[in-house]
């Protein structure tokens, strides 16, 4: 099966708790792998901190949810996966060097 691009949108709480507050650096660094390992193409925070996006190139939307699932922060997400056509950034659109 060939992957897909998937757009997450995510509600996230209007009061920030001690928990998650604490679970954010945990975050931050299963994004990070996630990003190296190119499951995650981009993922942004709203100004007011209330929403998240993240592009995953999974397979399917099952796998957006297992992703979503290894995410400390996910018991307070409210997703809505959007299943795109394409998705391009300014990265995909450079040459990548060559280590030779």
């Amino acid at each position: 099966m060939q992957s897909a691009s998937y757009l997450v949108a995510i509600k996230l709480p209007e009061i920030i708790d001690q928990k998650f507050a604490s679970l954010i650096p945990q975050q931050r660094a299963v994004i990070n792998k996630m990003l190296d390992s190119g499951i995650v193409i981009s993922y942004s925070l709203s100004l007011e901190s209330s929403m998240l996006w993240i592009v995953m190139q999974v397979d399917d939307e099952v796998s957006v949810m297992n992703q979503l699932a290894k995410m400390p922060l996910v018991s307070y997400f409210k997703p809505t996966i959007h299943a795109l056509n394409f998705h391009h950034h300014s990265a995909m659109l450079l040459p990548q060097p060559s280590l030779n």
